[in-house]
């Protein structure tokens, strides 16, 4: 079986990108250093996921540039647990992981020289955190404050990056499954970070029947006193991918996995389409919906990407490429 890699990126300095999928990458150390000709330390950390016949293995990669032309320095990533996951970390240089082996986070720094080092862990054992697939959701606010969001548990921890200590819980109780017991809740990737709370796209699935709920929502949480919104919408596929305007508007669509989904089985998954939030709203604009179907011409298409000049790009499946079913 021909192993696959999933890949997050995100910038050590706290800006999010994303880039593509260039096959899988050998184990570094946890001091592993980058290569000595770079100007300075790199300004991307890329989280991949290898999935193989064996399990999942997880690294920490980096580069300098999200542009086609950078290269990524297989040698000097960083092997992680299982199915961990990095984010974006408290300062410049920094980068968190979320374990995928067990209740925890762990700190990493890179240094100007370009030597990796760890610290940590703090630990949530003990506090009803159950680890299997995706780990919790790591989100840093600050230098002094980062969420991990457990949607096993329905709670949010507030846990200090730097002293790596915990300092305080919020329930999520308002994220719980609304079907069966067997659906499953997710955190999505990305993150919206606007002037007083986070957006983040959450994910309903169904594990027996590879399907997804026709319901949209995105959590907010505000960052200063911790407390859960849930904006909540019916018309699409379940939504993991936001896009934020120079204006402040956020714009949630449906993912490729509800595409495909949809494609092949529309009986039990919703359409994808693009929602829209307005800058500082609570609520999803009831005025505004851009089915991805009649964007692209195939039901097969999810994801929001950024693009040049306040675009975005929508993926659709080539069925002339590939036709379905084959």
């Amino acid at each position: 079986m021909k192993q696959r890699t999933l890949l997050f990126c995100l910038a050590i300095a706290g800006l999010f990108g994303c880039g593509d999928d260039d096959g899988g990458t050998d184990a570094g150390g946890t001091d592993a250093t980058l290569d000595a000709s770079s100007p300075a330390r790199p300004e991307f950390v890329i989280s991949q996921i290898l999935v193989t016949p064996s399990g999942f293995q997880s690294f920490a990669a980096f580069a300098s540039s999200l542009d086609a032309s950078a290269e990524v320095d297989a040698s000097a990533s960083v092997p992680l647990p299982g199915t961990s996951l990095a984010s974006a970390g408290p300062t410049p240089g920094s980068f968190l992981v979320s374990s995928g082996e067990a209740p925890e986070v762990f700190r990493y720094d890179v240094a100007a020289d370009g030597t990796v080092s760890e610290s940590g862990p703090v630990s949530f054992a003990g506090r009803g955190v159950a680890i299997g697939g995706i780990p919790p959701k790591v989100v840093t606010v600050s230098e002094t404050k980062a969420y991990y969001l457990d949607t096993t548990s329905l709670r949010g921890f507030v846990f200090d990056p730097s002293a790596l200590t915990i300092t305080s819980e919020f329930s999520l109780e308002a994220l719980a499954p609304i079907s069966e017991d067997n659906e499953e809740v997710v955190i999505a990737v990305q993150v919206i970070e606007r002037e007083a709370d986070i957006l983040l796209p959450v994910i309903y699935r169904d594990l027996e029947e590879s399907s997804s709920e026709q319901l949209g929502r995105v959590l907010s949480i505000r960052t200063s006193d911790d407390v859960v919104t849930v904006l909540e919408d019916r018309r699409c596929g379940y939504l993991d991918n936001v896009f934020q305007r120079p204006n402040g508007d956020v714009y949630v669509a449906s993912g490729v996995f509800n595409g495909a989904s949809f494609g092949a089985r529309p009986d039990a998954n919703g359409p994808s389409c693009i929602l829209r939030i307005r800058a500082g709203a609570m609520s999803f604009d009831p005025d505004f919906i851009g089915e991805l179907e009649t964007l692209t011409g195939t039901p097969l298409s999810g994801g929001l990407i950024p693009g040049p000049a306040n675009t975005a790009f929508v993926l659709a499946y080539d069925e002339t490429a590939v036709p379905r079913g084959e």
